[in-house]
């Protein structure tokens, strides 16, 4: 992996994942819970592949860096919330670059 790494760390026997920052579902939040900043990644295969491999772990209990516990379905759903972001995030990057466009134009068009 070219980009940054985090530690996870999965106890089979209980089925307890510990993800800290792998996967950042829509957004990070501020303390209150609003949404502070966008998930941050650089390589975004290698984020994909970081979800796939944790979903195949199977596990029953997940524990993030920024939300709450999840169990059971939430975990799948937080996996496919966080693929289905950066999917929707690099079309809508595509679909404006097949223009020129400054940072803050890209900026304000992934905002929509």
């Amino acid at each position: 992996m070219t980009g940054m790494s985090h530690l996870v760390l999965h106890e089979q026997a209980s089925g307890m994942l510990f993800s800290s920052d792998a996967v950042h579902w829509r957004m990070c939040p501020a303390a209150d819970g609003s949404p502070a900043l966008a998930p941050t990644y650089e390589e975004i295969d290698d984020y994909l592949e970081t979800i796939d491999m944790l979903e195949s772990l199977g596990a029953t209990e997940l524990h993030s860096g920024h939300w709450p516990t999840r169990t059971g379905p939430e975990i799948a759903d937080f996996m496919a919330e966080s693929r289905a972001f950066v999917e929707r995030m690099d079309a809508a990057l595509a679909e404006r670059l097949e223009r020129p466009a400054t940072l803050a134009e890209l900026c304000e068009h992934a905002d929509r």
